[in-house]
């Protein structure tokens, strides 16, 4: 008969401490990306909506959209760090593996702080009716016989 203790496997699973906490951790950092991803999404549409569409009408409400997208945005990260925050307080003794909570804090705000100038971007330069994106006129040249 041979030892189980002596196994490979049985090692194995020794060396790993407490993989329930570490998958736990895991788990929080995948959420809080899929909400960065979800706030990049949003903040991405709602610059799109609202300057690849200059003479869409009323104005008004392509702008308000895109602002709502950009406000989502900004959410989405903050949801993303408060909630990375709650669900690493439970994991402490696995916490030693997890990123930095100061690097995570830094890239939240740096994200909000683009959503912010995304939304003064959204904000800026409304054109005109009758031009085209980027505010180009074209001329129309006549000529004479």
């Amino acid at each position: 008969m041979s030892n189980d203790s002596a196994s490979p496997e049985n090692q194995n699973a020794n060396a790993q401490p407490d993989t329930g906490l570490d998958r736990t951790l895991m788990a929080e950092e995948r959420t809080c990306s899929a909400w960065v991803r979800t706030g990049l999404a949003s903040m991405a549409t709602g610059l799109a909506i609202a300057k690849v569409m200059p003479n869409a009408e009323p104005r008004w409400a392509v702008t308000t959209l895109g602002m709502i997208l950009v406000f989502v945005a900004v959410l989405s990260f903050a949801i993303g760090f408060v909630g990375y925050a709650r669900g690493i307080k439970y994991c402490q003794p696995a916490a030693r593996n997890a990123m930095p909570f100061w690097v995570l804090a830094v890239f939240c705000n740096l994200l909000a702080a683009a959503a912010i100038l995304t939304a003064s971007f959204i904000l800026q330069d409304e054109p005109t009716s009758g031009s085209t994106p980027g505010n180009i006129h074209l001329q129309q040249t006549t000529t004479s016989l």
